[in-house]
């Protein structure tokens, strides 16, 4: 299993997000620590960094992460519209 590690901005994030939207995304975050694979790997200018799309009340959102060594950075939880900014 691969030890998680969050970006300032991430508990930002889930802030203003629904207690169950919160409460999927911390067992998102317990599922990609022991699968990483399991998100979509990005492309072109964001090459070495996953997305895993989620849906939840008729909203996209998006977790974006990276690795490094035996650890996944989780760097972002927004919605798809908000995600590429």
């Amino acid at each position: 299993m691969y030890k998680a590690e969050f970006h300032p901005a991430f508990p930002k994030d889930l802030k203003r997000m629904p207690k169950t939207l919160i409460l999927k995304v911390q067992d998102l975050v317990e599922s990609i620590k022991v699968n990483p694979e399991i998100g979509e790997k990005l492309q072109a200018d964001l090459a070495g960094y996953y997305s895993y799309h989620l849906k939840f009340g008729g909203v996209d959102y998006r977790l974006g992460y990276t690795l490094y060594n035996d650890v996944i950075y989780f760097l972002m939880f927004k919605t798809q519209e908000n995600y590429y900014d």
